[in-house]
């Protein structure tokens, strides 16, 4: 199987993003940029130059009725909402033209980029607190069932190499592979079937407050329906997509001073993984 390269993935990644935006925008459901893809955006109308990753965020309605709604002869969108025994926390739009090798998450995963759901939050601070606590070890255990046992921390990645990083990356390492080793045997679908669930509790409640309910940092940063109705499309390497008009409080909360890089030592793929062409499918079509 011949090797992807940084630069072909990322143009796997835009054509894939491509298709599934002009489905969103054809059918009138809202997406914006997230994360690295909309600090990119921001910062460098494009790629940040070590990402090997893109993420897009939309409201939870608009989310399902894409997902379940999109048909492509080559890409496919995976979440909860389509598929039975679907092991992610949030939906993958994937290129099944592509696979992997990784020592890190295992090998098969096709290049895909991350599509979040953004949920009402409950009003109440505690019920807030108490949720985001459950969702975070939801989605700890719902990857240690699908990462291979002997996992090793990243907390050295662009941090100094002191006694306390070493401590933490040691410390870090034993609870996850200890995670590993209880849950490998259940069904990450189970679990994520139950963070669907909790996220979504809000939905009716009519709480203009909204997030990223099912991620690492649950709950944080919290915007609102406005939010998504104030955007604007902005240049991203030869393409163009919609990024909120309020992008600077947004990534100002996520990231502080965004617009300064992180240390070169810190400047690395978040995936480690090597992609590759998937030998059935003709070199011509790619």
């Amino acid at each position: 199987m011949k090797t992807i390269d940084t630069k072909a993935m990322q143009t796997v990644m835009l054509d894939m993003l491509d298709d599934f935006t002009n489905y969103c925008d054809a059918h009138g459901y809202v997406y914006l940029l997230d994360y690295g893809t909309l600090l990119g955006a921001v910062r460098h109308q494009g790629f940040i130059p070590w990402d090997d990753d893109m993420d897009i965020m939309m409201m939870r309605d608009d989310f399902e009725r894409a997902i379940c709604g999109y048909q492509s002869d080559r890409y496919e969108a995976y979440c909860h909402c389509n598929t039975e025994d679907y092991s992610g926390a949030w939906a993958k739009l994937v290129d099944t033209w592509t696979t992997s090798v990784s020592e890190k998450h295992g090998d098969g995963a096709p290049v895909s980029i991350d599509i979040y759901p953004v949920d009402r939050l409950p009003e109440s601070p505690r019920v807030r607190w108490f949720e985001s606590r459950i969702q975070q070890v939801l989605l700890y255990i719902i990857w240690a069932c699908v990462t291979p046992f002997g996992h090793m921390s990243t907390a050295f990645v662009g941090a100094p190499k002191t006694f306390a990083t070493y401590r933490r990356y040691l410390w870090r390492s034993f609870v996850k592979n200890a995670m590993i080793l209880v849950f490998r045997h259940t069904r990450a679908s189970f679990w994520g079937r139950i963070s669907e669930r909790l996220a979504k509790r809000h939905h009716d409640s009519g709480n203009p407050e909204m997030a990223f309910v099912v991620s690492p940092n649950p709950y944080e940063p919290v915007i609102t329906e406005a939010f998504f109705e104030k955007r604007k499309k902005c240049p991203f390497e030869d393409r163009a997509y919609w990024i909120p008009e309020d992008y600077d409080s947004y990534l100002t909360q996520i990231y502080g001073d965004y617009m300064t890089p992180v240390p070169p030592e810190a400047r690395i793929g978040k995936h480690q993984t090597t992609y590759l062409w998937r030998d059935d499918i003709p070199t011509m079509q790619r």
